[in-house]
């Protein structure tokens, strides 16, 4: 981070990045990093991570953010170099990658997906769901599945998903107000 943080000082008119959409997490987490580091880079929304890493394939921006799993086909073959993962440590799937956290930047961010139902959902219909998924994400065609894309399988409970929603939402709040995000951004 520190190279490529020199290199856009060094190069401003340059200092452009690429992420899968505006207002995603890999927008935020590199609107944050310009902030922290009074960079004025311009964010290059995308309409998915694939455009933007064609983009960043063929020269026509110099950064992109997005997924561990998007770029991990192109790391390995050498034609991309990720510098940094946003969980707090190293990734399982990337190990060489440090984390930002590791190179000085406050950040600990991590995607995850869920299973929602309607809010008109009786509990009955809740929990046998809940059951279902839980099982199903412990089979091992499923977690292998999902590996192949660098995606850890952890199934969680309904309440764990309501308080890991409620401590995303406290971060999120947070950080929108440190880099002055709004819908123009």
């Amino acid at each position: 981070m520190s190279d490529f943080i020199a290199w856009t000082k060094a190069n401003p008119t340059k200092g452009t990045y690429g992420s899968p959409a505006p207002g995603s997490m890999p927008h935020m987490i590199v609107a944050y990093i310009a902030k922290l580091s009074n960079l004025p880079w311009t964010h290059i929304p995308y309409r998915g991570a694939a455009p933007g890493i064609q983009d960043l394939l063929g020269g026509q921006i110099p950064a992109m953010s997005a997924s561990i799993g998007d770029f991990l086909q192109h790391v390995k073959t050498g034609k991309l170099r990720v510098l940094a993962v946003s969980s707090g440590t190293r990734n399982r799937f990337a190990p060489e990658i440090p984390s930002y956290r590791a190179q000085g930047f406050p950040i600990v961010m991590r995607e995850w997906y869920g299973l929602f139902l309607p809010s008109s959902a009786d509990a009955s219909t809740q929990r046998r769901t809940a059951a279902y998924v839980q099982a199903a994400l412990t089979q091992p065609d499923i977690v292998n599945s999902m590996n192949t894309v660098a995606l850890d399988v952890k199934p969680s409970t309904p309440d764990e998903v309501s308080a890991q929603l409620r401590a995303d939402s406290d971060e999120w709040r947070r950080l929108i107000k440190i880099i002055s995000f709004n819908a123009e951004s």
